[in-house]
């Protein structure tokens, strides 16, 4: 069998790896897995208010207002960069959510930012964290925790929005989810690194490579309890470099953040307001939006 065939076993282990590299790309990246349907759970959304069927309400393409809401875009150009920048007031912590890919928590439960704001009827949203891309890290949204099971990463930075509409921010390698759940939280988020904390810029203390790269980000600022900034920059294009973590950090100070939070960036970075995107999402490979397995909105 040997001199018929001398390359068979080659040939045989060949097509093994090949197999087993497509099993765990697929295990990886797209099959679903540990999935809990939250209908139960997740608080209920109202119908968006329409300007035609709706008193009260005033919209625009850059601005939302009504009893209970507040929210104007504006746009800034910092180092070449494109940022885009949501002031948010909310007159109840209700109105701040986490939104899940097809209303399921899980590993690879993917789609675009702008599909799970409209199935959310969202008025404004971000892309999250992007949970379901990693087996590890605190994950908690709308009251219900998911997985506690903690990052063993150099940077577990995480935030915690608690009830009173304040920012807790903390590192899983010294706090249990259990504990923050105690103080009163309703989402966390865990991606980071923090960026800004109790006034402080908190981001040029991490020497990380990824933290000196120019890419589009997300991040979100707290300026005081139910009054938050949304923010995105565009990257990876001509029209836009991006920008550095700690630019992102500066930028809040200097809006004037008290607490700050990095979360998931590149390809994923997208912001979604009154029906349409506002930034222009792309990884530097295609335009258009990545899948995400969350995000955070404010809804009615």
């Amino acid at each position: 069998m040997k001199k018929r065939y001398p390359y068979l076993w080659a040939v045989i282990y060949g097509f093994i790896l090949s197999a087993y590299t497509v099993w765990m790309m697929l295990d990886t990246f797209v099959i679903e897995k540990n999935v809990v349907v939250l209908e139960e759970v997740a608080p209920a959304s109202t119908p968006l208010p329409t300007k035609e069927s709706e008193s009260g309400v005033q919209a625009s393409d850059h601005s939302y207002t009504s009893g209970s809401i507040q929210i104007d875009i504006s746009q800034d150009r910092v180092n070449d960069t494109n940022i885009f920048v949501a002031d948010v007031k909310i007159d109840n912590i209700s109105r701040l959510r986490a939104g899940l890919a097809d209303g399921k928590l899980g590993r690879n439960v993917k789609a675009p930012t702008s599909q799970i704001a409209e199935e959310n009827k969202a008025i404004l949203a971000i892309n999250g964290d992007f949970y379901g891309y990693r087996d590890d890290g605190y994950v908690m949204r709308n009251g219900y925790l998911y997985r506690d099971v903690p990052r063993t990463s150099n940077v577990a930075d995480d935030l915690a929005i608690l009830k009173d509409g304040s920012f807790l921010l903390f590192d899983e390698k010294f706090t249990t989810a259990s504990q923050i759940a105690n103080k009163g939280a309703l989402q966390i988020f865990s991606f980071g690194p923090i960026l800004i904390e109790d006034g402080k810029i908190i981001e040029e203390e991490n020497t990380s490579r990824r933290h000196f790269m120019s890419s589009p980000r997300t991040a979100i600022g707290l300026l005081e309890p139910l009054h938050y900034l949304f923010v995105v920059s565009e990257g990876r294009s001509y029209e836009s470099r991006g920008i550095k973590m700690w630019e992102m950090a500066e930028y809040l100070m200097e809006k004037g953040c008290k607490q700050a939070y990095n979360l998931d960036g590149g390809g994923s970075t997208t912001m979604w307001f009154n029906g349409q995107l506002v930034n222009k999402p792309t990884d530097g490979r295609m335009d258009g939006e990545r899948k995400v397995s969350d995000i955070i909105y404010v809804g009615e």
